[in-house]
């Protein structure tokens, strides 16, 4: 009677055991921290929808789509790691900063904020020749025409991207950054204007606080450094609307906050007479933007009518990518 008793005892106290380590399992996943250091952000990663570029005509509704949804994840088809950049990022040096900045309270949210890069101040060389910095908006798959275009033409730019749009579309993604005429850049991960008081831009939402700013930067600059094998050092914010704080914050970092001075395209708003003759015109150092939009084709038939002018006519115009110049960077105070 008694091993009987004893036996039972034994099987009531393994079925407790067994009870507790599944719910303490539970407990743990659901407040598991991403391997970032950065919390949860606190606001949905859903997308609700992306901007044009830095205007207020909304995007094609293929945005952000990947290129093919069945295929492999990021993790199979990663540059090897000997190939990538030494610019490294420490969860350390990430809470460090977020730390310092988790009270502050912004005082400017908007395209020219403190600490944003909107010029390249080039020395002058007494030549009539123009250097003008390319820089691309890539919010969807949509760009192998552009990019095709600018590598045939041997045209230098550089093209931001989200950190969507890298895990989704490796090797088209690979093939870009493998190209010398090309930079890659950071448009965040999931393409939210950057502020750390939820402002908004153009209807989205951007970031609710310090830890969701910088989460979609490093974030975004991860996968683009698991696709590319290089971890990119300038960041442009969504819609380029980004706060003073988060500006500052990011720079602290060593990631440059990266502007413009002047929006060629207005969102494909205009005609593409108007937007070659904003690009032949634009003034010595000047950072121009684009974006991608299939819905208006007028966007890259401007540009290539710029180039095909400035070729034709052999003016004295050239492109150049931003990290080459960086030493001339002019960032608003």
């Amino acid at each position: 009677m008694k091993i009987r008793y004893f036996c039972v005892t034994l099987l009531f106290c393994g079925l407790f055991i067994y009870g507790a380590a599944a719910l303490l399992e539970k407990v743990a996943q659901r407040t598991y921290t991403p391997a970032s250091g950065l919390p949860a952000p606190a606001i949905s990663d859903h997308i609700t929808g992306q901007p044009a570029a830095t205007h207020t005509t909304p995007p094609s509704a293929d945005t952000q789509k990947p290129e093919n949804t069945a295929r492999p994840a990021v993790k199979d088809t990663v540059v090897p790691p000997a190939q990538a950049a030494a610019f490294t990022l420490s969860p350390e040096k990430i809470k460090e900063v977020q730390g310092r900045y988790k009270n502050a309270v912004p005082s400017q949210w908007g395209e020219h904020t403190r600490g944003v890069v909107h010029k390249v101040n080039l020395p002058a060389t007494g030549a009539p020749a123009r250097t003008l910095f390319l820089t691309i908006n890539a919010y969807n798959n949509h760009q192998e025409e552009l990019t095709g275009y600018l590598a045939a033409n041997n045209v230098k730019a550089t093209i931001f991207v989200s950190g969507y749009y890298a895990q989704y579309n490796v090797q088209a993604l690979q093939r870009l950054s493998q190209n010398p005429l090309f930079d890659i850049g950071n448009l965040g991960n999931r393409c939210k204007p950057v502020s750390v008081a939820g402002d908004s831009a153009y209807h989205i939402t951007g970031t609710a606080n310090i830890y969701g700013a910088l989460q979609e930067v490093t974030e975004g600059a991860k996968k683009i450094q698991q696709a590319t094998g290089k971890y990119p050092t300038c960041f442009r914010s969504a819609t380029g609307y980004i706060d003073d704080v988060a500006a500052k914050a990011i720079n602290e970092l060593g990631i440059q906050v990266i502007g413009y001075d002047q929006v060629t395209d207005e969102g494909g708003a205009i005609s593409a007479a108007a937007i070659k003759e904003r690009i032949l015109h634009a003034a010595h150092g000047t950072i121009i933007v684009i974006s991608i939009n299939r819905n208006y084709p007028n966007i890259l038939k401007g540009l290539q009518n710029a180039i095909e002018d400035i070729k034709t006519n052999n003016l004295p115009v050239r492109f150049e990518k931003l990290s080459d110049y960086r030493p001339f960077f002019e960032v608003n105070r």
